[in-house]
């Protein structure tokens, strides 16, 4: 159960008897205490002569009060006397409550604060009063038990000085005294303790902390009870009321110096001193002084926090060990991790955190290079306030940013640099939007810097492999981060929503920020022009005073204040001067505070009459701001008048503004010796107030106070000197409001926009950054050799490829492309003797052996039949992890290129390469992964074309030990692979496999264009045979042509495309000393393209290549599959050239005939030069023959057209093929007889005087031969 649940109970089963346990010991400790001592007295008596009887008498010892059952000698003891009277009072109670507990306690407190007391009974009080309040015998069921709080920590504070102060005690009864006093706060009614009390404790074990004889297990044992009671009592923060949302705090106080040192003479530590606890801070501690104070609250938090920045400040650095501002900074940081978000409610506590706390910690970044454990510190308490309260001081983050990214770029101190980048990778890690916070808060705000673009591109700095390993492991973290993050945030988002978005307004800031800089560099120059070019550029809306003033007011931010000061003051200006001071409200500010708020806009000039247009319409707005009551006391009673009732009117506004500012300028200017007296500003004053009355002294005085002890800062104050420091950060402070009120939103800017206007920023600087992140990231690749390393970097490689995705940029897009292709290995060289001018060479470090390279060996494995092409590109792509993995992504990443003109030439140039060494290589399977699936008709009709042949091919045994190839070994220069080179060949195939070519490239209309398609023809195609390329030269032409002719048909490019491919096969069927087969193949390509290219009239030309050609275009070449095709496809691309077409009829096979005849003659009824088809037709096959018994016997729609001339004549040839000797013609007659007695006989159709003319035509024929007889029978039957 918990203690804070038990607040009102005791958790002994018998308190009383506790009580009375305690008492008992404590008297037994005192008698035997006193008897010691009377020992030594009577000892003394003794050799002195005297009487020691008195000591030893029995009548006197060991009488025993019969009420109270102890000795009456006890009571000549005080404290015995107060023990045993706290026994009466307990001895038959029912309930330890009845008891007054400070009558109760006050036995043993009397004992702790006695010094005269030896430290054993010290001790046993000690352990006393830490039973009592640990079993809670004192809670707020007991009577006075806040008195008896209070009291006992008054005692234990007192305990500890007299620790401090004697060195009789060890370091056990401290660590236990301090032990009680964080027990007794961390009670429940340890809230009933006291501002002072509270601050005191704190403050004197932080003593103990700093103290330089201190063993260090009693400096840890301090450390972690000051960091308990820290957390404790700023966790009341959580409980207690707001400030009033009104009230304002003007950051015009002096850090007070609570917490007092004195060096040690040689000494580099702290040593305690009589200056710590003086009397005013003793009496204070006093019960009657306490009693009447309210509970602890904001007081102590804020006196706390003031103390803990006095270890920090920067007035004290000479003063303060290393480990005193450690200590500092370490709990300051717990208390802005436990609740810094809190310190919004507060803007006390928010001014000391955004001003004085901030200044020292960029003070100890900025300026302690080598301290390394303090800046670390300093960082982490940085980072914290980043984390808790960033969107609030924004300028200061932007200053301390700048100034680390700086040490981070010169890189002077490695460690350093570590340590920095350390520290900001909390940043991301705690918080992954970070940098797309940063972007909205600083990049976004015309008056802000690029932090977030310059903190990422810093990150990529560093993330270079020659950087530290270290430095540049948490460089790549953050930029990985930052991907991820946007990454995370536009999953779910749709990409056309996010395209039809609506402008983002703060983004058309970001837009016009660079214009808006020019602008105000302008007025820096000249405020005449610039304020004209702002006009101009649509930042002021319209050219009047009022957007002009207001505009000055609110967008002053990178403006010189000088130039400002300057433009407001002139005569000719006084209107615009009043409209400007207008837009202040300095409603409930005191005069000094109005004044530093004024000057936060603007520099004061130096001319008096200039200073005094300025006062003069301060003095009007400032009168107006506030609400003076009605009832007005005569000015001779105004030296009774209360202070916040002073309501001086605007001339002694005037007058006292004035004399503010030449005070400020007295005190804090450094040549001037005497500086002005309190007594001689109110005298310069006297009547001043109100038409002849004086100022109340206390009025003034706060006044002086509050100049003297913080200087009002104006913008450029004390730029060039030696107070550099101070200068940047007073410009920065001064450039802010100080006025410090409770903020509306206690939420971060993220949270203000919807997802898709989260994109539109995130889109934004991806764009800024994101080549500088993809260059890195690719740059960490090629020198990563680890699997787990790549395998991230690809990961976030692809990520960062949906995102150029989503956010539409094809430069990022393309720069991811071109860099994975480089990665794959496969890019092609450009070496002597190939003039591919858009080959890359910048891929492999190639051995100067070329033979070795080019060779390429398919090893068959014995036991499976399995073919391996071992080259030296399949070796070195099978050994490199990092290049399979991108060349899955690349083809991956390929194939969701969604947009025309997507991709780069360049790329698509790259991807073609890639292609082309995998087929040279024979790393691809020549299937419908790797070919269009969608192939030509007229390409199908054609012999597959295959992959390049090997150099040589040997069966192996990759399971067995043995040397394989070592019969060639010659050949390969003693380099013959090994079973090593085998398997990863193999392991880059199965990679290979993984990769469809189809959806990647060739099914991509994006991709496959005419453009694309014309830059293949223009560039890729190999110009000459080489040393090099001889084994794939002739494949590789045959290939691409094949390819280009697929894939202009099935993406529709023939019109753009064919006819420069006709032309491109034209020239290579030119080429010398390719072999038959690749003229041949070029041939049906040129026909091919001949027949589907509209308006190309080469058939003639063509025709007469194919007949000079008698070697190459013999009828045995026009028997095989790609002859028959090559006859067919001419044919039908002469379209009705019958001409040329029967000039090349007679190589055509009996299927070519046939197939012609079907699509060309039968098709056309009017056919022309029929009888020269018929008897080029005697000269073919039997099939031929059937085709025109079949055509007799009606079966063809051409039978109906046929006049009696053609029958005749067809009738004819078949007779003559009847007659022909040696071969058998049975079946051919028993055809022709049944196919003109059918019923679809022609005869049927013709005429009796027509028949008798077809019996006329053969009879002569027929006569000689007795088997044709039957037919004449048939045609007496129909006459």
């Amino acid at each position: 159960m918990e203690i804070a649940n038990l607040e009102g109970t005791c958790l002994g089963e018998d308190p009383v008897g506790l009580a009375l346990n305690a008492c008992l010991d404590m008297v037994v400790a005192l008698r035997k205490e006193n008897r010691k001592f009377k020992l030594r007295s009577s000892g003394v008596a003794l050799i002195l002569g005297g009487g020691g009887d008195e000591y030893y008498s029995n009548s006197d010892l060991y009488q025993v009060d019969g009420q109270t059952g102890f000795m009456l000698n006890d009571r000549a003891d005080p404290l015995i006397s107060d023990f045993i009277d706290v026994k009466v009072m307990l001895t038959g109670l029912k309930s330890i409550y009845a008891l007054d507990s400070i009558a109760f306690l006050s036995p043993f407190l009397r004992v702790l604060k006695e010094k005269s007391n030896v430290e054993p009974l010290r001790t046993l009080a000690l352990e006393s009063i830490k039973r009592f309040y640990t079993f809670q015998l004192i809670n707020k069921n007991c009577i006075n038990y806040v008195q008896c709080y209070r009291e006992t920590v008054a005692v234990l504070l007192q305990l500890i000085t007299d620790i401090a102060g004697y060195q009789t005690f060890d370091d056990e009864t401290e660590i236990e005294t301090i032990t009680v006093l964080q027990h007794i706060i961390s009670l429940p009614c340890g809230d009933c303790l006291t501002d002072i009390l509270i601050y005191e404790v704190l403050k004197r074990i932080l003593l103990i902390v700093c103290r330089r004889k201190a063993s260090q297990h009693l400096k840890r044992r301090a450390e972690e009870v000051l960091t308990s009671i820290t957390i404790h009592i700023y966790g009341k923060l959580k409980f207690m009321n707001l400030t009033a949302i009104n009230d304002k705090y003007i950051d015009d106080e002096q850090i007070k110096k609570f917490f007092v040192f004195k060096r040690s003479n040689n000494s580099s530590e702290f040593d305690l001193t009589e200056e710590i606890v003086n009397n005013e801070s003793q009496e204070s501690l006093s019960s009657e002084n306490v009693m009447d104070t309210p509970n602890y609250g904001l007081p102590v938090i804020i006196n706390y926090l003031t103390l803990l920045l006095s270890l920090i400040s920067l007035d004290n650095k000479t003063e303060y060990t290393t480990h005193t501002q450690i200590l500092g900074l370490k709990l300051i940081n717990i208390i802005v991790e436990l609740v810094g978000r809190l310190f919004l409610k507060h803007p006390k506590l928010l001014n000391m955190i955004s001003d004085s706390i901030f200044k020292c910690v960029l003070s100890i970044i900025d300026t302690n290079d080598e301290k390394t454990l303090l800046i670390e510190h300093a960082l982490r308490l940085f980072t914290t306030i980043v984390l808790s309260i960033a969107w609030f001081i924004p300028r200061q983050i932007e200053l301390t940013l700048n100034s680390l990214l700086k040490k981070l770029k010169r890189s002077e101190f490695p460690e350093l640099s570590l340590i920095i980048i350390e520290q900001l990778s909390v940043l991301w890690m705690r918080k992954p939007s970070i940098f797309i916070d940063f972007f909205i808060k600083f990049d976004c705000d015309l008056d802000f810097e690029d932090v977030s673009i310059n903190f990422l591109k810093v990150m990529c700095t560093l993330a270079a492999p020659e950087s530290n390993i270290n430095v540049s492991t948490f460089a790549l973290d953050g930029m990985i981060t930052f991907i991820n993050a946007i990454h995370t945030q536009i999953e779910g988002l749709d990409k056309l929503q996010l395209e039809h978005a609506p402008p983002n307004k703060v983004l058309m800031n970001r837009n016009r920020k660079t214009e808006f800089i020019d602008c105000i560099e302008k007025f820096n120059e000249n405020s005449k022009e610039g304020i004209e070019l702002l006009i101009e550029n649509k930042f002021i809306p319209h050219n009047n005073e009022d957007e002009i003033a207001k505009f000055l007011f609110a967008n002053n931010g990178r403006m010189n204040k000088k130039q400002l000061g300057l433009l407001i003051c002139k005569p000719t200006n006084v209107s615009l001067l009043d409209k400007f001071m207008s837009n202040f409200d300095f409603r409930g500010l005191k005069i000094d505070e109005a004044l530093r708020v004024l000057l936060t806009r603007f520099r004061l000039p130096g001319e008096s009459q200039q200073i005094e247009r300025i006062i003069e319409s301060f003095s009007k707005y400032y009168v107006e701001g506030q609400k003076y009551d009605e009832y007005l006391p005569h000015h001779n009673d105004v030296a009774n008048i209360e202070h916040s009732a002073v309501r001086p009117d605007s001339d002694s506004i005037f007058v006292l503004s004035y004399s503010i500012i030449m005070l400020n300028t007295d005190l804090h200017n450094p040549q001037i010796k005497e500086h002005m007296s309190f007594d001689e500003y109110s005298s310069n004053l006297r009547g001043s107030y109100n038409k002849g009355a004086d100022y109340p002294k206390s009025f003034l005085n706060k006044i002086y106070c509050s100049i003297k002890d913080k200087e009002i800062v104006m913008p450029e104050e004390h730029h060039g000197n030696d107070t550099w420091f101070d200068d940047v950060w007073n410009n920065l402070i001064s450039s802010t409001t100080v006025v410090t009120e409770v903020p509306k939103f206690h939420t971060d800017d993220l949270l203000h926009f919807t997802s898709y206007e989260i994109a539109q920023f995130e889109s934004v600087l991806f764009k800024q950054v994101g080549s500088s992140i993809i260059s890195k990231l690719f740059n960490m690749l090629e020198t990563a050799n680890e699997d787990d390393t790549i395998v991230a970097l690809i990961g976030i490689i692809e990520r960062c490829f949906k995102l150029t995705q989503f956010f539409a940029d094809r430069d990022l897009f393309n720069e991811i492309v071109q860099n994975l292709g480089k990665q794959t290995l496969l890019m092609k060289p450009c070496r002597a003797g190939e003039e591919n001018g858009n080959m890359n060479e910048d891929i492999i470090d190639y051995d100067n052996d070329k033979n070795k390279e080019a060779s390429l060996i398919d090893a068959i494995d014995e036991e499976t039949g399995e073919i391996s092409p071992v080259s030296f590109v399949s070796v070195t792509v099978g050994r490199s992890f990092k290049a399979q993995m991108c060349l899955v992504l690349y083809f991956k990443i390929l194939g969701q290129v969604a947009g025309l003109g997507w991709l780069e030439m360049r790329n698509w140039d790259q991807a073609v390469d890639i292609i082309l060494r995998l087929y040279e290589k024979r790393m691809v399977l020549y299937n419908n992964y790797f070919l269009p699936q969608e192939k030509l008709e007229k390409i199908s009709s054609l012999t597959p074309l295959g992959l390049p042949p090997a150099d040589m091919s040997f069966e192996c045994s990759v399971s067995s030990n043995r040397s394989i190839l070592s019969t060639f070994a010659s050949y390969l220069k003693g380099n013959e692979p090994s079973k090593e080179e085998i398997l990863k060949t193999k392991g880059a195939l199965d990679c290979i496999k993984l990769i469809n070519f189809n959806s990647a490239v060739w099914n991509n209309k994006y991709i496959v264009t005419g453009d694309t398609l014309l830059q293949v023809i223009s560039l890729h195609f190999p110009k000459k045979q080489t040393v090099f390329n001889f084994r794939y030269f002739e494949h590789e032409l045959l290939f691409l042509v094949e390819l280009m002719i697929d894939l202009m048909v099935k993406h529709d490019q023939v019109e753009r495309v064919s006819f420069t491919l006709y032309e491109k096969v034209c020239s290579l069927y030119k080429t010398e000393g390719m072999k038959r087969a690749t003229y041949r193949r070029l041939m049906n390509y040129r026909v091919i393209l001949l027949s589907i290219t509209p308006n190309l009239q080469e058939t003639k030309l063509v025709s007469e290549e194919i007949l000079q050609s008698n070697e190459l275009y013999s009828k045995k070449y026009f028997e095989s599959t790609d002859g028959f095709a090559l006859c067919n496809n001419f044919l039908e691309s002469c379209r009705g050239d019958t001409e040329t077409s029967w000039k090349l009829l007679p190589l055509m096979t009996n299927k070519a005939t046939m197939t012609y005849i079907h699509k060309h003659v039968l098709l056309q009824l009017n056919a022309q030069n029929f009888f020269d088809f018929i008897e080029m037709i005697s000269a073919q096959g039997r099939s031929e023959i059937d085709f025109v018994v079949g055509i007799l016997g009606g079966k063809c729609k051409i039978a109906q057209e046929l006049t009696l001339d053609m029958f005749i004549k067809m009738l004819q040839v078949v007779i003559s093929k009847i007659i022909t000797p040696k071969e058998d013609t049975h079946d051919i007659f028993k055809a022709l007889k049944e196919n003109l007695t059918g019923d679809t006989s022609l005869l049927r159709s013709f005429s009796p005087q027509a028949v008798k003319q077809i019996k006329e035509s053969i009879e002569s024929v027929v006569e000689k031969n007795t088997q044709l007889q039957e037919l004449i029978l048939v045609l007496e039957e129909f006459k």
